[in-house]
Order: structure tokens, then C-alpha cells, then sequence
């Protein structure tokens, strides 16, 4: 297994992403917060990073507006092992703070997550 220190991966933002605490059936029984944001992780990204689900990583992004520990969440892979997203250990709302206020991220834009150590994760919006 190839180390993830000094390793990265973009992903572009989708309007589910963006939007996760408000679109889908779901969410007309149970109203979620707006702010509610994750990212993403493909499958591929998920296997050759060896993200697994549950796994905790220190993070901060690139501009020091978020800072806290990032959640890998969901399961995908035939054995439910790898990750599918990202977002900030008890707090679901941060990334969208980060995302929707201050960035002003929309569908279409790029984060890129970068491994500073084998347990960090720096996250830079590409825009």
C-alpha cells in the first residue's frame, strides 16, 4: 500500500454535495440545515488513498477557516470497507460555513485534499 503523505486528489463539487442538508426525498420529511455540506470520495480515490470508513483525520483547510477533525463516512466496494465522504466529526454543518460563506463555492468548483501526514488532510478550494 502506497503511502497518502504528500498526496492528493481534486474533487468537483456536485449540486448534491453542496446541497446534501436539503435535496432529496428524504429531506421533505426531515428539514436539514443548509449549511450540511460533505465531500465526496470516488471509489478509486478511496482504494489507492486506503481511506477506510470510520477513520478520523486532522484537518485544517489551506486559508485557516476550517480547522477540526474530517470524518470518513458511508461505505462503497464490494466488501463496504472504503469510505464515499468526508465531513467535519460532529459538526456537519463546518464544511458548508467554510464552502457556502466564505468561499462562495458553487456547482462545478474544485477542493483539492491533500495528505500532510498519513492522519492530516489539508483542504485547498481550487474554485
Amino acid at each position: 500500500m502506497m503511502p497518502r503523505t504528500g498526496r492528493y486528489f481534486n474533487v468537483t463539487l456536485k449540486s448534491a454535495h453542496l446541497n446534501w442538508g436539503t435535496e432529496g426525498n428524504s429531506r421533505i420529511v426531515r428539514k436539514r440545515n443548509p449549511f450540511e455540506v460533505y465531500l465526496p470520495i470516488s471509489i478509486e480515490n478511496a482504494r489507492d488513498f486506503n481511506i477506510k470508513t470510520g477513520e478520523v483525520f486532522a484537518c485544517s483547510s489551506s486559508d485557516g477557516f476550517f480547522d477540526g477533525p474530517l470524518k470518513a463516512t458511508g461505505t462503497q466496494g464490494p466488501s463496504k470497507e472504503f469510505a464515499k465522504n468526508f465531513y467535519k466529526d460532529g459538526d456537519m454543518r463546518a464544511l458548508g460555513y467554510w464552502l457556502k460563506d466564505r468561499m462562495e463555492a458553487k456547482v462545478g468548483d474544485k477542493i483539492r485534499i491533500e495528505f500532510t501526514d498519513e492522519d492530516a488532510i489539508r483542504l485547498t478550494y481550487l474554485g
